[in-house]
């Protein structure tokens, strides 16, 4: 334990930071690749009401409990709230992926509709929080832009994704096949989503380069053939197997158990469950009308749960930024508050909801199997064989004698019978032995 404590100590925090990033580009360009674009299309604004409701009701009930009852005021209720109402791609999505391999809830698509509003809900608490804390400490000017950076990074991280994906059609050229082709891939889709991630970042749009990601890979997966594609997504799969425990041990190092022992805590875990609660509510019904049975929306309640990646990077900014531009010790205190709740979101809902998700998902989601296409095609098959049967007879006599003549070498041997009776005075007749059989036959079959 000291070890560990002395090797995360020693991390300087740019460079967790930094470790954590390039673990979530990894999980969301395998989301990417893994999204049905049939679902999307028809899902579209499902994604949205999913993204956008949830997400905004949790951070007004958040804010809402906390100034009554832990006195914070609208405007760092609402930061707080916005910490708190952020999902985590690190949990969501990995997740659900593994339901997808093993063929739960796809014949609906509920994995790509969870993945894909995932991370539009990034972007939305993220700018939410950017809003709150931009009416404590901006002035005028610096407010209208927070107001309106959600919009633009739903539009740089959707457009900038796609412009990219569009690129990785063409390059690396297809004209290379092989493993060259399947490395350069690869290789190209995580330089351009690191790019996308650390350069939104310099430019204070984080939410951008998440959404950009997801969409690069998306874009450039639909020119690829579907080997090709399954190629490279299994090869970031294999990364994140790497990168899995790195990012979790990293998120764990940002829990300061020291913050955890101030006298607020039970209420705060009380705002904290109340919020989830109506998100989950809110989350049941946003899917109303998609298709689903009682039992899959009760699941995308419980996968719309688990928070961590935002809570990890954003949860201590309020504090850094009320300590760095000179704050009262009211909003440094409440700055403390908000990281010390930030920090209870990951200790209670990380793990609770990777467990929710993977024990829910088996019981509450239906299994699509390989075989039942097929089958049903077969039964299909026979009951028009069936119909086929039964309309016969009324298209008249010559549609049951055809049968009837085909299987008369299968029933009797053309090869006459010597000791059979000729019931013509002329003797044995092969013809006369198989007209009897054949009249016989045309009268059972009409």
């Amino acid at each position: 334990m000291a070890a560990s404590n002395s090797l995360t100590s020693n991390l300087r925090p740019t460079w967790s930071s930094a470790l954590r990033s390039v673990a979530l580009v990894i999980i969301l360009v395998r989301a990417g690749l893994g999204l049905n674009p049939s679902v999307l299309k028809k899902a579209k604004f499902v994604i949205m009401r999913l993204a956008f409701l949830p997400c905004l009701v949790e951070a007004s009930v958040d804010a809402v409990l906390a100034n009554l009852l832990l006195d914070f005021p609208w405007a760092w209720g609402y930061v707080l709230g916005f910490v708190i109402a952020a999902v985590s791609p690190a949990v969501v999505v990995p997740s659900l992926l593994g339901l997808q391999e093993r063929r739960y809830g796809i014949a609906k698509g509920i994995p790509t509709l969870v993945i894909a509003a995932a991370s539009f809900d990034d972007v939305i608490a993220i700018s939410g929080f950017g809003i709150a804390l931009g009416l404590i400490f901006t002035s005028g000017g610096s407010l209208a832009f927070n107001i309106v950076r959600g919009p633009l990074e739903l539009i740089a991280g959707i457009g900038g994704g796609t412009l990219v994906g569009v690129i990785a059609w063409f390059i690396p050229s297809s004209d290379r096949t092989g493993s060259h082709l399947f490395r350069n891939r690869v290789f190209f889709l995580l330089l351009a989503g690191l790019t996308a991630v650390f350069g939104t970042r310099l430019v204070h749009f984080t939410g951008a380069g998440a959404l950009g990601s997801l969409v690069m890979a998306f874009v450039a997966g639909r020119r690829w053939s579907d080997d090709d594609r399954k190629k490279v997504a299994r090869a970031f799969a294999l990364l994140w197997h790497f990168a899995q425990p790195m990012l979790f041990g990293l998120i764990g190092a940002e829990i300061d158990i020291a913050t955890l022992g101030q006298s607020f805590v039970g209420v705060g875990i009380g705002v904290l469950w109340v919020g989830m609660f109506f998100r989950f509510v809110v989350s049941f019904f946003s899917v109303v009308g998609y298709d689903l049975t009682l039992k899959e929306r009760l699941f995308v309640g419980l996968a719309w749960l688990p928070k961590a990646t935002v809570q990890a990077a954003i949860g201590s900014v309020a504090l850094d930024t009320a300590t760095t531009q000179g704050g009262t010790a009211e909003q440094i205190e409440l700055g403390r508050k908000v990281l010390t709740i930030a920090v209870l979101v990951i200790v209670f809902t990380a793990p609770i909801g990777s467990i929710a998700i993977s024990l829910s998902g088996p019981r509450l989601l239906e299994e699509a199997r390989d075989k039942e296409q097929s089958e049903t095609e077969e039964e299909e098959g026979d009951d028009n064989l069936q119909d086929v049967e039964k309309d016969g007879p009324s298209r008249g006599q010559s549609a049951p004698q055809s049968p009837a003549q085909a299987s008369l070498p299968r029933a009797q041997s053309p090869t006459p019978t010597p000791t059979s009776p000729s019931p013509h005075p002329g003797g044995n007749s092969p013809t006369g032995q198989l007209a009897a059989p054949s009249t016989e036959l045309n009268e059972s079959a009409v």
